[in-house]
C-alpha cells in the first residue's frame, strides 16, 4: 500500500494542467483614458478574447497586466 502522502503526488502529477485562469476582479469598467479595465487592466480585446486565448496566450498577458497595474496609479 503506497504511502497517502505519495499518492496523492502521484496522483497530482498525472492530472491534466489546470487552465490559466481569467484575472476578472468583477470590477468591470473601461477607462476611458487607457482603454483598460480598472479592476484587470485588460483591454476590451483581451476580455472579449480570453476564452478563446491558449494558456501560452493567457500567460503572456497576465505577465503584462502586472507592469499595467503598477503604471495604472
Amino acid at each position: 500500500m503506497l504511502d497517502p502522502r505519495l499518492a496523492a503526488t502521484l496522483s497530482a502529477m498525472n492530472a491534466p494542467p489546470k487552465p490559466v485562469t481569467s484575472p476578472c476582479t468583477l470590477v468591470c469598467t473601461m477607462n476611458p483614458g487607457t482603454r483598460l479595465c480598472y479592476g484587470c487592466h485588460r483591454t476590451i480585446g483581451e476580455i472579449a478574447g480570453w476564452g478563446a486565448y491558449s494558456d501560452v496566450e493567457r500567460a503572456r498577458i497576465l505577465e503584462q497586466l502586472k507592469d499595467r497595474a503598477k503604471t495604472a496609479g
